[in-house]
Parts: structure tokens; C-alpha cells; sequence
């Protein structure tokens, strides 16, 4: 059997850097990240697919769109954080208590909850980055293996691998 680290790179570079681009003008996880994310696990498995000229079963393209999924997410949330430094996003947490101070929301809160809500905000706003990495790791993983298994289905090249 072939190695699919190469395939699964590739893939989640490419879903990766698609995804974080789209979401630049829309500062949140959109449709079209998620699509991305997709597309990283069908990338995956058309490139494994076309250069080792074979076929692979649907667990498998699962597995390789999970993998992909893995990079996808990692160089999705990496490069919206870079954004983020960069001043091209702005960070969604300190918004929220912005709005929050501006329309009067903390005020009418009891005291403590409104200092809760305010300690929270600020201590995720100090980990923003690895929030932000993790969710789209988990988003990339779970829409990736979505496009191993379809990809799986669609690009057949060769006799099928046997199950193991």
C-alpha cells in the first residue's frame, strides 16, 4: 500500500489556504470554509487516486479526508490567526463585548453574571488562537472525511485495494 501523508498534505494545504482565504471577508467559519474542508479530503483522494492508479475503498477515502482534514485545519486556523496579527480580520470575542457594552445587554445582567461574562470573554480573547486552530481542525476533520468519502466513490483508477 502507498503512502497517503503526501495525498493528505497536499490536500489539506490546498482546502487549508482555500478555506481561510474565504473566510477573510466574513471573519467567521462559513459555508464556504466548510466547502473548502470538503474539498480537502476530495483533493486527497484524487491525487492519491491518480498517482498510484488505483481505486480505494469508501473507509479508506474516509480516512484520508479525516487526514487531510487534520492539515486542512491546521493551516486554516493558522493562517486566520496570521490574518488576525496582520489586521485583516478582526477578532470576533472582543466585538461580542463591545456589543454587549453598547446595547446595554451587561447592565441589565445581575453583577456577578456580568462580570462572568466579562471574565470569560477576556481570558478567550487571550486564547483566541488556539480556539480558533482547534474548531477548524475539528470542522476540517469531520467536512474532510465528508470529501474522502465522496472522492472515494467518484475516482476509480485501478483494481480496488483489498479491505485489511
Amino acid at each position: 500500500m502507498e503512502s497517503k501523508y503526501a495525498s493528505a498534505l497536499i490536500g489539506g494545504l490546498a482546502g487549508g489556504l482555500i478555506a481561510a482565504l474565504l473566510n477573510l471577508p466574513q471573519n467567521f467559519i462559513s459555508w464556504f470554509g466548510c466547502l473548502a474542508y470538503v474539498g480537502c479530503g476530495l483533493i486527497a483522494v484524487w491525487h492519491y487516486t491518480n498517482t498510484h492508479q488505483l481505486t480505494i475503498t469508501g473507509g479508506e477515502g474516509v480516512g484520508l479526508g479525516a487526514l487531510s482534514g487534520v492539515a486542512g485545519g491546521l493551516t486554516g486556523g493558522l493562517l486566520g490567526s496570521l490574518f488576525y496579527q496582520l489586521g485583516l480580520m478582526h477578532p470576533v470575542l472582543p466585538q461580542i463585548l463591545e456589543e454587549m457594552e453598547n446595547t446595554g445587554t451587561l447592565d441589565q445582567m445581575d453583577p456577578s453574571t456580568a462580570d462572568s461574562v466579562i471574565s470569560w470573554l477576556e481570558l478567550a480573547s487571550k486564547w483566541q488562537v488556539l480556539i480558533d486552530v482547534t474548531c477548524s481542525v475539528l470542522f476540517a476533520v469531520v467536512f474532510g472525511l465528508i470529501g474522502g468519502a465522496i472522492g472515494a466513490r467518484i475516482w476509480k483508477k485501478g483494481p480496488e485495494e483489498p479491505d485489511i
